[in-house]
């Protein structure tokens, strides 16, 4: 909650899909939910769920994946909160912005990756208390 309202940005640590699909694994709830729950506190927040991949496999497949994936999430979060559904918009952007050179294994894990941006920065209330962690 902390870096969302800080940073307008959080990488979703802990969310996984199988391989070469959208298909959420089932150790990825703890962090879809434990985000829902802080998206809930923010009703008029409006938000991006960024998908990202590593540069192996061909762009345009790289691209559409994200997409899925991004959309998967999305999805995920609207199933299960309350949740405006125009508030919550799904971007794949592939290999694009990649966060590491990918000069080793861990770099290519780094690339793939989810995030949340915040496209309404003014809709987080700076004085909402912050949970501890």
């Amino acid at each position: 909650e902390r870096k969302l309202i800080e940073g307008g940005r959080i990488r979703l640590e802990n969310v996984y899909f199988e391989t070469n699909s959208a298909q959420l694994l089932p150790e990825s709830e703890t962090t879809l939910n434990e985000v829902g729950a802080v998206l809930e506190k923010f009703r008029d927040l409006r938000i991006e769920v960024e998908g990202h991949t590593d540069t192996r496999g061909r762009a345009a497949y790289n691209m559409k994946l994200s997409q899925e994936r991004s959309e998967s999430v999305r999805r995920y979060l609207l199933d299960r909160f309350r949740l405006e559904p125009e508030n919550v918009l799904a971007v794949g952007y592939g290999e694009t912005r990649p966060e590491t050179k990918e000069r080793n294994d861990e770099e290519l894990l780094r690339n793939r990756r989810v995030e949340l941006r915040v496209l309404n920065p003014e809709a987080l209330s700076r004085g909402v208390e912050v949970e501890k962690k």
